[in-house]
């Protein structure tokens, strides 16, 4: 029995490597990466100022918000306090795509608002804003469920997002999208690592190479169909999402010509070691996936409802 038990062991490591997938690592949870609600954005306006070694959490500023134009900060507006919440992507001039665990229920739609045109919202000078109008969430979705599907969302602004240095986003809803092992970009206004255990926020956009392919750790669970995994294509593996990056897109494309970019997913959870509390994580994060059945007649009958209309690929 015991040689059987050895075999199909070895068995299982060979169909593994044939798939390229990686090996499920019995130390590691899923967990959403927290949104940013309690990230302070007045520390960073009354002039803050971060050295170069602070500003970058293993990924790679953005010179300049053409490189992702279609990127965007979402905040939420309490009287004069404002908090950095998620990340979304332009995808009508009126209609921003993110994820649906950025928000609180309990929270008007009037408070929250987006800001664009910019790859360091930290500067007010730069920045554009408008507030939020309505969002639409599928009715299936459920926040306690920390790792659970439909964890995608649309926010209806209250003016069009409009800039020279703004562009919409395609979607790709087409399923050969998130088949096989393909390249792609982690993009993100989230909060960078200074140190062990502390995170910051300075409004910065960056962005990092990315592989998105099937991962055991990902195939395990039974709502892996509603999602793509993705982690750092870097040689050595460095680099990984944050708090505040949830609602960011997974894109396709040249990063040299953002009209050729296709977005195909929105950062939903990410794996970290059990009961670690670092703010990122290079253990993979994983995507709702936009081609999935299910989040496609969502956002294509919500997009209706808000009036506007997506670009795809």
């Amino acid at each position: 029995m015991g040689l059987v038990v050895e075999i199909c062991f070895w068995l299982t490591l060979l169909v593994v490597a044939a798939h390229g997938w990686e090996l499920a690592d019995p130390s590691w949870e899923r967990v959403r990466l927290e949104n940013g609600t309690h990230i302070p954005v007045e520390s960073v306006d009354d002039g803050v100022r971060l050295s170069s070694s602070e500003r970058v959490y293993k990924g790679a500023d953005i010179k300049s918000i053409k490189e992702f134009p279609y990127l965007v900060g979402i905040f939420l507006r309490r009287g004069k306090q404002v908090g950095y919440v998620c990340t979304g992507t332009v995808v009508d001039r009126h209609v921003v795509l993110t994820a649906a665990h950025c928000f609180d229920d309990s929270v008007p739609n009037s408070q929250y608002e987006v800001c664009y045109a910019s790859a360091n919202l930290a500067n007010k000078n730069l920045r554009k804003c408008t507030r939020v109008k309505t969002r639409k969430v599928q009715h299936n979705f459920a926040k306690q469920d920390a790792t659970g599907p439909f964890d995608i969302a649309l926010l209806r602004t209250k003016n069009p997002i409009r800039s020279p240095r703004t562009q919409i986003a395609k979607v790709d809803f087409r399923v050969s999208s998130t088949k096989g092992e393909r390249d792609g970009h982690l993009i993100g206004f989230g909060v960078t690592e200074s140190g062990p255990s502390a995170s910051i926020w300075d409004g910065r956009l960056r962005y990092l190479p990315a592989k998105h392919r099937p991962m055991a750790q990902c195939s395990k669970y039974k709502d892996q169909k509603y999602f793509q995994c993705a982690r750092s294509n870097r040689k050595n593996g460095k680099g990984g999402s944050c708090s505040g990056d949830s609602g960011s897109p997974l894109v396709e494309g040249p990063k040299k010509d953002p009209k050729k970019h296709r977005v195909i997913g929105v950062l939903s959870w990410a794996f970290r070691e059990n009961n670690s509390k670092v703010s990122c994580t290079e253990r993979g994060t994983a995507y709702a996936k936009l081609s999935q059945p299910e989040h496609k007649k969502f956002l294509l009958a919500a997009m209706k409802a808000l009036g506007g209309k997506f670009k795809t690929a």
